[in-house]
């Protein structure tokens, strides 16, 4: 499934009580960085099925990064049963990508 946006008051329901691993990307316009990685993650999705993937514009869901500690546009969360399992920050290759959700519950 491809990425879809996510709005602060939807954070709960989609990422914090689902039993998915879920990536949520914080990305910003003009971003250079993340419009690379926005394509990585179209891959991502092709290829893992299982994983929901969500994208935050830190601009319109300032809130929301704030309270993640965002500093930096990308930068993604991965999830598993509601708790965060990884950070990074900057871009990331599909095999960066990839090889994070193959180790998820090693994190």
């Amino acid at each position: 499934m491809p990425a879809q946006e996510l709005a602060e008051k939807e954070f709960e329901e989609k990422i914090i009580n689902s039993s998915h691993i879920t990536i949520l990307d914080f990305w910003n316009d003009g971003c250079g960085p993340c419009i690379a990685l926005s394509e990585e993650l179209e891959k991502v999705s092709r290829e893992r099925s299982d994983v929901l993937i969500y994208k935050a514009n830190v601009e319109k869901e300032n809130e929301l990064a704030g309270r993640l500690g965002v500093m930096a546009a990308p930068t993604l969360f991965f999830f598993r049963n509601g708790q965060i399992k990884k950070k990074t920050i900057g871009f990331k290759s599909l095999k960066s990508i990839l090889e994070i959700l193959d180790n998820i519950d090693e994190e």
